[in-house]
């Protein structure tokens, strides 16, 4: 017989913390966790072939009680998957998967694994 263990809420998620980090290209990938425990603000730069692309995300992604978050996002120009965990060391890590749909360019999907830390004066 298993026991259940009460799920808690990442430490983290208490007050709002700005991360900071890069994804598995190099990078940067950066986000706000505001008081609600609910991700904004996320900005990441990703390579495709021989162009980057900031992405400045305006959305707003609810992190659960285990500090998971995540969405899909869909734009006439590109389809983006976000996923994300924060712990409560304060770091995070996830993916995130951007296709595009631009027709004169031929950019093919990129996907990516990111982490990144709590700013410690944040």
């Amino acid at each position: 017989m298993q026991a259940n263990h009460p799920r808690r809420r990442a430490r983290s998620a208490s007050r709002p913390s700005h991360y900071a980090g890069a994804t598995s290209q190099g990078e940067p990938i950066s986000f706000e966790l505001a008081e609600d425990a609910a991700i904004t603000n996320v900005i990441a730069t990703i390579r495709n072939g021989t162009r980057s692309e900031v992405l400045a995300i305006s959305a707003v992604f609810p992190a659960d009680t285990d500090g998971a978050w995540g969405g899909t996002l869909s734009q006439s120009d590109l389809i983006l998957e976000i996923q994300g965990h924060l712990r409560e060391d304060g770091t995070a890590e996830g993916a995130l998967y951007v296709a595009f749909d631009r027709s004169a360019a031929r950019l093919s999907p990129v996907a990516v694994s990111w982490s990144a830390r709590c700013s410690p004066d944040a």
